[in-house]
């Protein structure tokens, strides 16, 4: 375990007590939550459960991209 200041473990500490998580999980969420603020972090390629690629079809696209032969 990496031993942070002073100052951040006790702001750590009262982050994990409020949101009633592990200091990892926490430590995971805070960092990922700058990250993604800062553009670090790809919102569509990972969520707070893990790596998860989504992908979002629209049928009315699917039909005019396939020349109305979908359907």
């Amino acid at each position: 375990m990496t031993t942070l200041p002073t100052a951040l473990e006790k702001a750590l500490e009262r982050f994990t007590a409020d949101k009633e998580i592990s200091r990892d999980a926490a430590i995971a969420s805070i960092l990922e939550e700058w990250l993604r603020a800062n553009h670090y972090l790809d919102e569509a390629k990972t969520d707070a459960e893990g790596d998860v690629e989504e992908t979002v079809q629209y049928p009315e696209f699917m039909e005019d991209a396939s020349g109305g032969a979908g359907g």
